[in-house]
């Protein structure tokens, strides 16, 4: 209960408090907003009294699982290609994911390598972040090589070359 304390009361000074569930057995996270986790203690401490841990089968009900598609997304490339970092961020409303930006630093310029990094990324997204708007933008020397973008709701992915 003091760590629920300290983020509400870190929220109320203008921060945005979560936590990141990891299942290592199933290889999965779940990110949980601070509102959505007191209305979950709330509800189980009303049923039982008090919360001693998050139920695995109540995490659909309750988190956004995009975190998920980013780790698979950057797991996966990862594992094909080297000298690339990539770091992401989402913007919330009210606990409703509005769009996510993915940056990826990659330290090539050659050009089939990154239409094969385009390609690799459009396999992975086309049927991952349903519940966000999607971009990403892919930089070699701070100058953006590939743009992608995925909107909400759609397996449709654009992809944008720049010279």
């Amino acid at each position: 209960e003091h760590q629920l304390e300290f983020m509400n009361n870190f929220e109320k000074q203008g921060g945005i408090a979560f936590i990141l569930v990891y299942f290592s057995k199933r290889d999965e996270y779940y990110y949980l907003r601070l509102s959505v986790l007191n209305e979950y203690f709330n509800k189980i401490k009303k049923a039982q009294g008090q919360v001693h841990n998050i139920k695995y089968e109540d995490l659909d009900n309750i988190s956004s699982v995009f975190y998920n598609d980013y780790i698979e997304l950057k797991d996966t490339i990862l594992k094909d290609i080297k000298n690339i970092y990539i770091s992401g961020y989402t913007f919330l409303k009210e606990d409703e994911t509005i769009k996510t930006i993915i940056n990826i630093t990659y330290n090539s310029n050659n050009k089939n390598s990154i239409l094969y990094l385009n390609e690799l990324i459009n396999k992975i997204i086309s049927n991952k972040f349903n519940d966000t708007n999607l971009s990403i933008y892919i930089k070699n020397n701070d100058k953006i090589k590939s743009m992608i973008f995925k909107e909400k709701s759609s397996s449709k992915v654009s992809i944008y070359m720049v010279d």
